[in-house]
């Protein structure tokens, strides 16, 4: 059960991280830094955390299926 869960946890994460790739490649948002103004993905603005605490629980999941498989 736990490594189903995972191996789905895990899927979505890489779904997601394509999905950030699509949409930082088709609508770049500008960006102000110093004295300056440029385009930029969604790369730098704290999107990639979802996908990446995704994989962290699949692997978490995968992990705990194989270590309470001695227990039961």
């Amino acid at each position: 059960m736990y490594f189903i869960s995972g191996i789905i946890f895990i899927a979505i994460s890489i779904v997601m991280f394509f999905f950030v790739d699509l949409f930082s490649r088709a609508f770049p948002h500008n960006v102000m830094l110093f004295d300056e103004e440029v385009m930029q993905g969604y790369y730098h603005t704290g999107s990639l955390w979802f996908p990446i605490i995704t994989g962290i629980i699949g692997l978490f999941l995968i992990v705990l299926h194989f270590i309470l498989q001695d227990y039961f």
